[in-house]
C-alpha cells in the first residue's frame, strides 16, 4: 500500500472524460511507491462497472469521501507524464474558460488511442552530419555527380537543418 508519513493513504485526484464538473479521487495502486508520479499521466481507473482512462490532476492526503469508500487505481499507463506543467496551465484554463468539464478537456487533448489506453513509444529524433570521411573528401572526386556535391556543402554548414523530427508510435 502507498502509504504516507503520517499513516493516511496517498489519494489521485483525477479527471475522468464525463460530461460532470468535478474531479474523482481513487486510492493509490496496491504496490505503489510515491516517488516518481506527477501530474499528467494517464490511469486506468474502475468508473461504474466500467474501466476508463483518467488523466492524474495532483496528488493530495485528504478527501471529502469516505476512505472506505474510495475505489484502488487500476493501473498506472505512463511512467513519464506525457503533458508538461505549461499544457496542464493551459487546459485548466481552457475547461474554466469555456465551462468544459475538465476530463473532457483533458481527453480532447490527446489522439484516440491514448484515449483507449494504448502505451506511446516516443522515438528519438535524427539527426545527419558529416563524418571525418565526409569532410575529407576531395570535391573533385564528385565532378559527374552534380546533387552528391552539392550535399556535403549543405551539411557542413549547420547541422540542425537536418534534423528529422521525432514520432511518436502508438502501440
Amino acid at each position: 500500500m502507498a502509504k504516507l508519513q503520517n499513516g493516511n493513504e496517498l489519494i489521485f485526484r483525477v479527471a475522468i472524460a464525463v460530461p460532470v464538473y468535478r474531479l474523482f479521487d481513487y486510492l493509490a495502486p496496491e504496490q505503489f511507491e510515491p516517488t516518481h508520479i506527477n501530474p499528467g499521466i494517464r490511469l486506468e481507473v474502475p468508473f461504474g462497472k466500467a474501466k476508463k482512462i483518467a488523466f492524474l490532476v495532483e496528488c493530495v492526503q485528504h478527501s471529502d469521501v469516505a476512505i472506505g469508500k474510495l475505489k484502488r487505481v487500476e493501473r498506472i499507463l505512463d511512467e513519464k507524464p506525457l503533458l508538461s506543467t505549461k499544457d496542464l496551465a493551459l487546459l485548466h484554463w481552457a475547461s474554466r474558460y469555456y465551462h468544459h468539464p475538465l476530463g473532457e478537456v483533458f481527453s480532447a487533448a490527446f489522439p484516440v488511442a491514448l484515449r483507449q489506453g494504448k502505451s506511446v513509444v516516443i522515438q528519438a529524433e535524427k539527426r545527419y552530419a558529416l563524418t571525418g570521411a565526409g569532410k575529407a573528401i576531395d570535391s573533385e572526386l564528385l565532378k559527374r555527380t552534380p546533387k552528391q556535391k552539392k550535399r556535403p556543402g549543405k551539411i557542413s554548414g549547420t547541422p540542425t537543418q537536418f534534423i528529422r523530427s521525432g514520432t511518436v508510435r502508438m502501440e
